[in-house]
């Protein structure tokens, strides 16, 4: 079919497509990595196919997904969380987020607990994998649950040296336990892709498991500045980096308190002024390697100062052929193309390699997209 955006409506259990929504505009849309992003659609009631029974029905919040494609490739779709309708402008506006965001609404156990939350039948034991390995089998025994199941494809549990229990009674989520292992010396990225299956009648997401690095960092793709990409503006937040020293809080308190901490002396002897970040996320984590481990993975994040390129992509071409484009599903999240800028008014003309950690609507033949250096 002809490139164009379209939306459609899916039921999330299953991802069987029922219903094509005509939007009153561009739909907007953010994916990230590791991230549920969002979407929102404004429709006219009674525009087309849009009539008042069938939007009533697919606004039901978390049993609908919508789906934002362009063309047959899938920008992002799960489920309905909010809407608004204006009598006045009778309008309707939709938003959710990816698949992922349930997951930060469901408690991690194991799916073959059989009493009360404390009990060690609801603990999950998972044993000899490694964190890929971890992130993948989170997944798996949440949609193991019955009245749980999603259509989403998960890797092969990856073997490794990796042990560990979640006990039930922490209550914590399965997002939170998949960012705590992203978090980790070389953590997994994550991102739950949405692809058409069955002759685009259904949906489905694909678990995607960085190593650590979602996308490929060395793809021979050259994005032309001026062309392919649109203007550049840049920005850097060096507000607390570099750090020289980083501190993680883990269980305990006064004398008793754990902590992981990783240093780099080459900062201040290099004449860079010393900076201490503390992590307090991790209160409650007991194991001294994973809070070393928490601690490694934040003093490299926050080595070098946050700097980051926002622009925009041609992802279609001109009418004649003639404007050059990066057409989805020639790249993916976490790509790292070469970004030719040649008369730049601030970025020295030079091949730059940088990651696409999020893209996002802008109109409708472009996306704009947030580029990073490769770490």
């Amino acid at each position: 079919m002809a490139d164009e955006w379209r939306v459609l409506v899916a039921r999330t259990t299953t991802g069987e497509i029922v219903g094509d929504i005509r939007a009153s505009d561009v739909p907007r849309f953010e994916r990230r990595i590791s991230d549920p992003g969002s979407y929102s659609v404004d429709v006219f009631l009674g525009t087309g196919a849009n009539t008042a029974a069938d939007l009533h029905e697919f606004t039901e919040t978390g049993r609908y997904s919508w789906i934002v494609a362009y063309g047959d490739h899938i920008c992002q779709a799960g489920p309905v969380w909010t809407w608004q309708f204006s009598d006045e402008e009778r309008k309707l506006s939709v938003s959710g987020s990816n698949v992922s965001s349930l997951f930060d609404k469901r408690i991690l156990r194991n799916p073959h607990g059989h009493t009360a939350i404390t009990d060690p039948s609801e603990d999950l034991i998972l044993r000899d994998l490694s964190v890929r390995g971890l992130v993948a089998e989170l997944v798996r025994a949440n949609l193991a649950q019955r009245g749980y199941q999603l259509p989403i494809t998960i890797p092969d549990a990856e073997p490794g040296p990796e042990s560990i229990t979640y006990y039930g009674y922490d209550l914590a989520t399965v997002w939170d336990r998949m960012t705590d292992l992203a978090e980790r010396d070389d953590g997994p990225e994550v991102d739950f892709a949405p692809e058409f299956v069955d002759g685009g009648r259904k949906i489905r997401w694909r678990l995607e498991i960085g190593g650590p690095l979602l996308g490929d960092q060395k793809t021979p793709e050259v994005w032309d500045y001026g062309s392919v990409v649109g203007p550049i503006d840049t920005d850097v937040d060096g507000a607390t980096t570099p750090a020289s020293r980083v501190w993680v809080k883990g269980a305990g308190e006064g004398r008793t308190l754990l902590t992981g901490v990783a240093e780099d002396p080459a900062l201040p002897a290099a004449g860079v002024p010393g900076i201490d970040l503390v992590d307090t996320t991790h209160a409650a984590e007991q194991r001294q390697d994973l809070l070393d481990s928490y601690a490694r993975a934040a003093l490299e994040s926050q080595r070098r100062p946050a700097s980051r390129w926002e622009t925009t992509l041609r992802i279609a071409t001109g009418r004649r052929g003639s404007e050059v484009s990066a057409a989805l599903g020639t790249w993916s999240l976490g790509d790292a193309p070469l970004i030719a800028v040649d008369g730049h008014p601030w970025v020295p003309a030079a091949h730059y390699r940088r990651r696409v950690v999020s893209f996002a609507d802008s109109s409708p033949t472009e996306l704009r997209i947030d580029l990073q250096p490769v770490p």
